[in-house]
């Protein structure tokens, strides 16, 4: 299940990173996926897996 998310997250960032011209900017929309999908990844994989700080997450 923890696989299956982590391909999720990685699924909406290349999604995210397609709608960008210059620089990154995630939505409030990407920032729930995350936070939702940080629920059913170990919190010790989240550096390697989120392309934002845990902190932005926990946020």
């Amino acid at each position: 299940m923890s696989k299956d998310a982590e391909l999720l997250v990685l699924r909406h960032e290349n999604a995210v990173l397609r709608r960008q011209v210059l620089r990154v900017h995630y939505e409030s929309v990407d920032r729930f996926w995350f936070a939702a999908l940080s629920t059913l990844i170990p919190r010790r994989r989240w550096a390697q897996v989120f392309p934002v700080s845990p902190a932005a997450v926990l946020a």
